[in-house]
């Protein structure tokens, strides 16, 4: 499923890059669902290195997506504007 990033993720991805953290100190702060804001959930992921959310559509099927770090500027300035999410088994 293709995800479109609108206001909802960029206010989450503009938290992120205000924290100023860098991956190391991102991993320190692990957590699943460190960001909650319908209808996504997410943090970061210490084994991927990467922000992995989930995604729930009107139907309540999850997707999962991960980003690194360094994209989300690129999520910000609209260089990136979708990502391909993977379906979940719930």
């Amino acid at each position: 499923m293709i995800i479109n990033f609108d206001e909802t993720f960029k206010s989450i991805c503009r938290e992120i890059v205000s924290e100023n953290l860098s991956e190391i100190e991102w991993s320190e702060r692990a957590s699943s669902d460190y960001f909650y804001e319908m209808p996504f959930c997410g943090g970061f992921d210490r084994d991927l290195n990467a922000f992995v959310f989930g995604f729930y559509d009107e139907m309540d099927n999850l997707y999962s997506f991960k980003l690194f770090l360094s994209q989300i500027p690129d999520v910000l300035s609209g260089k990136i504007t979708q990502i391909d999410a993977i379906a979940e088994d719930t």
